[in-house]
């Protein structure tokens, strides 16, 4: 089977299953190795692409230049070096997720506009104010709150 009979079989499956019309499901109960030839023809189209690119690079065509396919297995055994630049990714993964949850504590906190967040001392400033006579008036313009806010927080 060669690259092109690949990519007519997929795509005439996929038609046949979609309801085209006079087109053939390959991959039918007996016969069902749909998953695999998908993975082979992604794994050629991309190399043909970087083929295609390399010469759309270059912009000419040698016709002694030789193409070459190496298949090579992953070599499971990690360097110093390898293990080196592992601990850093994952240290940073860290740290993303760090960000991302800073980030999103700040945005939570200015969404809607005004302010979304009021510490302790604001409560106790708002109770100590209340509790020396100070009207919800008076209390929400010294604060620069309204006046709903000044007794929200008189309840907490």
């Amino acid at each position: 089977m060669n690259f092109l009979q690949l990519q007519n079989q997929l795509k005439q499956t996929d038609k046949a299953r979609k309801g085209v019309k006079n087109r053939q499901d390959y991959y039918d109960d007996e016969n069902n190795n749909y998953e695999f030839d998908d993975a082979v023809y992604h794994k050629a189209l991309a190399v043909a692409n970087k083929i295609v690119r390399h010469y759309y690079d270059s912009g000419e065509i040698n016709r002694r230049e030789k193409i070459s396919i190496t298949f090579v297995k992953s070599d499971k055994s990690s360097s110093p070096e390898t293990e080196k630049i592992k601990k850093e990714n994952h240290r940073l993964q860290v740290e993303v997720v760090r960000l991302k949850k800073e980030i999103a504590e700040f945005k939570n906190k200015f969404t809607h506009g005004g302010r979304k967040g009021y510490d302790d001392a604001m409560i106790q400033q708002v109770k100590s104010a209340r509790a020396c006579g100070e009207t919800w008036r008076g209390l929400a313009r010294k604060l620069k709150i309204s006046t709903t806010t000044a007794q929200k927080l008189y309840k907490l």
